[in-house]
């Protein structure tokens, strides 16, 4: 492995979550909201990204549960160097298109989220009920996440009716371990569900959460065979690094998390400053200051 190369690989974060503090639940405590992850607040979050030369992170929307997504709100617009926000939209909202609007104009917002797990999300889509929030991201120029773990092989369609429509596929749209251990054996049968999006050029991929799926300790050396069929087919310029903190809390440390891709000789150097974050500056037109951190 080559020696840490934060002097030379800007790093953004292209995927976090923040929590509500909890006096209650001690740092690195269960989260009630959010299971299969722990409680980290902005100032805790920020703290992490310094200690590894992490320059900024952009913080997802909760797609199960808008428990947190208030906070999640607020704590982007308190930090506009550190952060930005994706917002998660309920597609049957009554005043889609004045929420839609309202984001598009804050300083803060840089995209839409969107996840399709439940029973309920999945009918919806299939149903055609996303369709006015298509329309509305389309209309207002916004980039939209996804994470579509069961129908990637659904999702064509759409990319090519919304074919300017920015599409950010998050986790490589497979399904994620919620614990330790818990990973289908069979997740990486179901990339090629995700390569075959790589032919239309307004889709992009999140590699985020990827050490969940190893089999190993740090460097997760397994998962190259995959990231590199993810990097070929989509190019640096449509791929991009995110750690998903703090799910990965039990399975790495956040150091791990970002060294694993920034420090690997798997990835050429030109390659590195794409996907650890010119991409996510180019996707979503965001350029942090380079000292933010």
């Amino acid at each position: 492995m080559a020696g840490r190369s934060t002097g030379t690989v800007r790093t953004i974060d292209a995927h976090v979550h923040v929590s509500l503090p909890r006096p209650a639940v001690p740092l690195g405590g269960a989260n009630r909201h959010r299971p299969w992850s722990v409680a980290v607040t902005a100032e805790e979050m920020i703290a992490a990204m310094r200690a590894v030369d992490v320059t900024a992170a952009v913080v997802a929307g909760d797609t199960l549960t808008s428990s947190d997504n208030d906070y999640a709100f607020r704590v982007a617009a308190a930090h506009p160097d550190a952060f930005r926000y994706i917002a998660a939209l309920d597609p049957e909202a009554g005043d889609l298109e004045d929420l839609v609007v309202a984001l598009r104009a804050h300083p803060a917002v840089i995209g839409i989220r969107i996840g399709l797990l439940s029973e309920r999300q999945v009918s919806m889509w299939r149903a055609g009920r996303y369709t006015p929030l298509l329309n509305a991201v389309r209309r207002y120029s916004l980039p939209l996440c996804l994470y579509p773990p069961t129908l990637l092989d659904e999702i064509g369609p759409a990319v090519r009716r919304f074919a300017d429509v920015q599409f950010v596929i998050d986790h490589l749209g497979l399904p994620q371990p919620t614990s330790v251990g818990d990973r289908d054996e069979d997740t990486f049968r179901q990339l090629s569900g995700l390569l075959a999006l790589a032919s239309y050029e307004n889709v992009a991929v999140k590699l985020t959460g990827a050490p969940t799926l190893s089999d190993l300790l740090f460097p997760f050396d397994d998962l190259w065979p995959h990231l590199h069929q993810v990097v070929d087919a989509f190019g640096p310029d449509r791929v991009m690094w995110g750690s998903d903190w703090t799910r990965m809390v039990g399975r790495c440390s956040y150091e791990e998390a970002v060294d694993y891709l920034r420090d690997t000789d798997e990835l050429s150097r030109s390659d590195k400053s794409k996907i650890m974050s010119r991409t996510v500056e180019q996707i979503f037109n965001w350029r942090p200051s380079p000292t933010a951190s």
